[in-house]
């Protein structure tokens, strides 16, 4: 079958009408959550027309955030499978906090997890908490794997063997209060 090129405004190569409305759902779930990101925002952001939300995702708004989390996860878990074919755990484990470290601060800790934002779509969602669920069990099932590969047994052995690991994460950690801090309650001593 034939690949369908989709050429934009500008004369620029773009995805589908499908992959636009996905790859703009992972994006708004990122930035706003699931109940936060709406229908007409993601047809404003991907481009297309209302007609391809119901072509592609016949069951609505569900449909298109759960097949968004799992692409989600496909790249979450290739991105790890990628790490762990490059090193041991260490490796992995440094790499992937970097990474998330990195995505963090590029972004001025405004964007934060595709996975925890569908973990957290709340009842009634099943089709898109299960897809969390789905992604999470992925991505736990390379950790576990690479550590035992690594002859690590538990996750206070992983930060053992990689102490550049936990310092990101602190550094990380230390600069969010301060973005966080216009939004916090002044608390009374």
């Amino acid at each position: 079958m034939d690949q369908l090129v989709y050429v934009g405004e500008e004369g620029e190569v773009t995805s589908g009408p499908r992959q636009r409305l996905i790859d703009s759902a992972i994006a708004m779930m990122r930035e706003r959550g699931v109940h936060a990101t709406g229908l007409a925002d993601l047809l404003k952001r991907s481009g297309t027309a209302r007609n391809s939300i119901y072509q592609h995702f016949p069951e609505g708004k569900a449909e298109l955030i759960a097949a968004a989390e799992r692409e989600a996860s496909d790249l979450a878990n290739g991105f790890l499978d990628a790490l762990r074919a490059r090193g041991d755990a260490e490796y992995l484990l440094t790499r992937f906090i970097a990474w998330w470290v990195n995505q963090l601060e590029t972004h001025d800790f405004d964007t934060g997890c595709p996975h925890a934002a569908a973990a957290l779509a709340g009842p009634g969602e099943e089709q898109i908490r299960a897809a969390a669920h789905d992604a999470f069990v992925g991505m736990r099932t390379r950790l576990a794997e690479s550590f035992r590969d690594s002859g690590w047994r538990t996750m206070s052995t992983a930060w053992r063997h990689s102490p550049s690991a936990p310092s990101k994460v602190h550094c990380c950690r230390r600069r969010l209060p301060a973005r966080c801090s216009p939004y916090a309650r002044s608390s009374v001593s």
